[in-house]
């Protein structure tokens, strides 16, 4: 019998014909004078292709109005350029409405527009792009734009007002609901956090969610006596004062210090101490409504409501808080701005003489703070890197150049970004040519010779500045700069949106990373709706949304004020008041004995820190303790130490690593080389054994670590001495501990954010669909409509034995509707949903959902993680957790529990997940089949992860 070919192999063969057939086009190098054609590859390497053809052609969009098809092309930025219509008559007619367009159209039919490229790299190959109006042959006329939960005429009357016959609109409020989406995830990760930084072992806290009563809906004056608002009954004053309890058990802690937010109650300054009291409180309520408003179905609350930050409703305290924090980091970088970079600027001054210095120093601001370089579409670190690997500019990579280096590399990067401020025709021409690239040889080749060009247009400039940076750096030039310049003229404008501005404030709660995540897809959202609006009012088309939305209206650069909070907004340092309680967690993660009371672990801590009153003045003093200067510098300033506070009690991180499976998975996703310079600093007495055996080894040393080999270390030290040499290997195995734990409550933040996603669209979905209260009951959107299916599938039947098929309405989810395989199995999994976790006294479906809203499998995986026997993918180890959490206290070995309990047997017999309990647990997001499948079957869930699929997920895949 032949084999039966698979629907995911079939895909991946017609796309590896598709890139043979284009590598082998594609090897025509683009020649010009001014590049240097020996510097590229003779040759592509199909899996060094990192991007769409299509893409590297120029096509950014295709676009569709009524009958009439466009063609657009990437312009300056995320810009769109028009540059075809082609009207989608019988006889497909095109018009260029671009002088000198860079894409050539061939021809244009039902399935297909043929087109070719004037960029380098694809500029000889025949690219095509699929006609969004057509689906196939024998399905002419598709409806614009729809997809295939046929949401798009509800969407559009949310947003719009009204129905349109385009594919424009669709595409602006899929931009929007994907910034919704971020802001779902981020706004729960920090609720939970901060849940988390409450809970601990004290009963009375434990597992609370106190923030899930905070919201902007009550004034501080309520929060602090909830009675003065008559209007509240007696349920809601009781849960505020539990939220108020818990808020001030939260600013005890001093973990909000962790976070760089200052709070002490012993301060002798009781007004200012009450007014940051008041603006920790809006920060709060401002994280507890925003989850609100991203991830519950709350009826009362504007769906809008982040939007409308302005409305009246919103107590003016609360805008006040955000002017202040947003006010207070910018005058401080105001104030600062002449202060450290008084020297670059007198230099520039001097080496731009013909400049008017007010604009040179306001494009230098801009550079400095609001870092526009970033914004370019190319690298300027990348090409003053190869810039400087000229023979010629030895004399500045020497070490003598070590102490000024950091401003010659400013001065530098400035100057290479000035000279494409001033040649923008350059710079776009740059911009093409790496977008048309499709490797990263391509990439490094053009930087190389960019960088060439780039040294010999300035090489006496730079020179210059290395001959003479010593004798600047000598002089402070502040006032003479100040009277050069009016720094008002350019400061950053307060006048920024309250929208940004609440980012800013919530960036206090995330790191690096995460703002850089969570801004960047704001800013490419941003960018792509003001691209599209553009390209509407170019076309004429009518794009005007409904006051709800009104705040996409008004003309407004959301993604510059993002793109300059994202460059400011860092992680400062903690403030000194949390410093005690930062080497009390410090030590707990450490592996200090658990068996210490309070007491004793603060007289610990006493005794790192030297604390000693000193009998003349009888203040309390610190003495020079090297364990604890140890303890600073490599547990509580290591960035992932914040982090994995922020999402795990203390007390339980050292059982993180108790279970070696564990470990050994987490290292084996780290580089080899990165293992062999963590085995070859760690392990004493090395033999270099195999990377398996390195992993073994490495985990086994993690699990073993104990607080007291850290306490006698050295912190001065010979070179080259013993104590040395003990002193980096300790260094290193903290190191090693602290990363091994952070990848993995990242990467299983990460896994449980894709739920957040899923749940945030499924409370979205459901009332687009006409079900509200889907918080009463998760499964009834997906069961309404398979049951629609279904029908529609019984009429289909009998109108084709009556040969009578046109009568027959499709549902708006058509894709379910067609697709009788799937809404079988998908039916299935409602059915074992409602037999397992749903009865008289539990609802564990919604108890998933709860427990993915708190990251509780994060924040309780340390209690079942020992278990776990056989892991390879944090999906895996996410559900099996999960899983551990719903069976609650179920012993295993009660008579008859296998009996009583047929779908937790296996979690607890083989200690690792169970499938079927993933699908039915994700049978609320069956409506929407592909998503169900990447929720649910572990080799789609993470493309990435290389792992053998077993027999149910090959056969579930066709």
């Amino acid at each position: 019998m032949k084999k039966k070919i698979k629907a995911r192999d079939l895909r991946e063969a017609k796309k590896q014909e598709k890139l043979a057939a284009f590598s082998a086009k594609a090897n025509t190098v683009y020649e010009n004078e001014d590049k240097n054609v020996e510097a590229f590859p003779e040759a592509l390497n199909l899996r060094s292709i990192k991007k769409s053809m299509n893409k590297a052609a120029g096509l950014k969009s295709t676009l569709i109005d009524g009958k009439s098809l466009y063609l657009t092309a990437f312009g300056k930025g995320n810009n769109a350029v028009v540059e075809h219509m082609i009207a989608t008559d019988d006889s497909y007619s095109l018009k260029t409405l671009e002088n000198e367009p860079s894409l050539k159209v061939k021809a244009a039919d039902e399935l297909k527009v043929t087109f070719m490229s004037r960029r380098p790299f694809v500029q000889e190959s025949e690219l095509s792009a699929v006609n969004p109006l057509h689906s196939g042959k024998d399905k002419p006329n598709k409806s614009a734009g729809q997809d295939m939960l046929g949401l798009k005429s509800e969407l559009e009357k949310r947003y719009f007002g009204k129905i349109f016959d385009d594919n424009l609109h669709i595409q602006i409020i899929h931009n929007i609901l994907d910034i919704e989406k971020i802001i779902a995830v981020y706004a729960t990760n920090i609720t939970a956090a901060i849940d988390h930084m409450v809970d601990d072992d004290n009963e009375q806290y434990l597992q609370g969610d106190f923030i899930g009563y905070m919201n902007t809906l009550n004034t501080y004056e309520v929060f602090m006596e909830p009675s003065k608002n008559p209007r509240l009954d007696s349920n809601a004053r009781k849960n505020i004062e539990n939220s108020r309890e818990k808020f001030e058990y939260l600013l005890d802690t001093q973990r909000l210090g962790y976070l760089s937010l200052e709070y002490d109650k012993r301060s002798k300054d009781k007004r200012k101490s009450e007014e940051i009291k008041k603006r920790l409180y809006h920060l709060v309520a401002f994280a507890g409504q925003l989850r609100q408003w991203s991830f519950h179905s709350v009826e009362g609350l504007p769906r809008t409501w982040i939007y409308q930050l302005d409305n009246p409703k919103l107590a003016q305290e609360y805008r006040d808080t955000l002017d202040y924090f947003f006010n207070e980091r910018f005058d401080a970088i105001n104030k600062d701005f002449i202060e450290t970079n008084n020297i670059n600027l007198h230099i520039l001054k001097e080496v731009f003489p013909a400049e008017d210095f007010q604009k040179l120093a306001a494009l230098y601001y801009d550079f400095i703070v609001k870092k526009t370089f970033k914004n370019i579409g190319f690298s300027i670190k990348n090409l003053r890197e190869q810039m400087l690997e000229c023979d010629e500019a030895e004399k500045i990579r020497s070490k003598d150049m070590n102490s000024v280096r950091s401003k010659l590399y400013k001065l530098f990067d400035f100057c290479i970004f000035y000279q494409y401020f001033i040649d923008e025709e350059r710079s776009r021409e740059n911009v093409n040519y790496l977008r048309s690239t499709l490797n990263d040889e391509q990439k490094d080749a053009f930087y190389e010779e960019e960088g060439k060009r780039l040294w010999s247009e300035n090489r006496k400039k730079f020179i210059y500045f290395c001959d003479n940076i010593n004798k600047w750096v000598k002089n402070d030039y502040s006032d003479e700069v100040a009277k050069c310049i009016d720094l008002n003229e350019f400061r950053v404008n307060s006048n920024v949106s309250y929208f940004s501005k609440l980012l800013y404030a919530m960036s206090f709660f995330l790191d690096g990373k995460e703002i850089n995540d969570l801004l960047t897809t704001l800013i490419n959202k941003f960018d792509n709706i003001r691209s599209f609006i553009d390209t509407a009012n170019f076309l004429n088309i009518d794009v005007k949304f409904t006051k709800d939305y009104d705040f996409f209206n008004i003309i407004c650069d959301y993604a510059g004020e993002l793109n300059i909070i994202k460059n400011i907004a860092r992680m400062k340092k903690p403030s000194p008041s949390a410093k005690k309680n930062m080497y009390r967690d410090a030590l707990t993660i450490l592996g200090i004995p658990t068996e210490m009371s309070d007491e004793q672990l603060d007289a610990e801590i006493d005794k790192i820190l030297e604390k000693k009153i000193n009998p003349v003045t009888g203040k309390t003093e610190k003495g020079k303790n090297p364990f604890r200067n140890f303890i600073a510098n490599n547990v509580i300033e290591n960035k992932r130490f914040i982090y994995v506070i922020k999402f795990c009690n203390p007390k339980n991180v050292r059982k993180l690593v108790n279970n070696t499976k564990v470990t050994e998975f987490v290292l084996k996703r780290m580089p080899e080389t990165q293992i062999d310079r963590y085995f070859e600093s760690c392990i004493e007495g090395n033999l270099n054994p195999t990377t398996e055996k390195k992993i073994e080894k490495l985990a086994e040393m993690i699990k073993n670590i104990k607080f007291e080999e850290f306490r006698n270390v050295k912190q001065k030290v010979r070179d080259n001495s013993q104590e040395a040499v003990e002193k980096e290997r300790f260094k290193a195995i903290i190191g090693l501990y602290l990363t091994v734990i952070y990848l993995l409550v990242k990467n299983l933040v990460n896994v449980n954010s894709r739920y957040v996603m899923a749940f945030h669209c499924l409370e979205r979905d459901a009332k687009l669909y006409g079900v509200q209260n889907i918080g009463g009951d998760y499964l009834a959107l997906t069961a309404k409509l398979c049951a629609e299916g279904d029908d529609y599938g019984k009429k289909l039947s009998e109108a084709k034995q009556n040969i009578n098929q046109d009568k027959v309405q499709m549902p708006k989810n058509y894709f379910l509707a067609r697709n009788k395989r799937w809404r079988e199995a998908i039916e299935q999994d409602i059915d074992n949903a409602k037999k397992w976790f749903i009865g008289e006294k539990f609802n564990n479906v919604k108890n998933y959902r709860n427990n993915v809203a708190h990251l509780t499998a994060i924040r309780n995986c340390a209690e079942f993680i020992g278990e776990i026997t056989k892991i390879d993918s944090y999906f895996a180890l996410y559900h099996y957790l999960i899983q551990r959490q719903l069976a609650g206290r179920l012993d295993p070995n009660h008579p008859g529990f296998e009996k009583n309990y047929p779908q937790y047997a296996p979690l607890f017999k083989w200690n690792t997940y169970v499938k079927d309990m993933v699908k039915a647990l994700n049978s609320p997001f069956g409506y929407n089949i592909p998503r169900f499948k990447d929720l649910s079957i572990d080799a789609l869930f993470d493309r990435n992860e290389m792992k053998e699929e077993t027999d149910d997920e090959k056969k579930i895949q066709t």
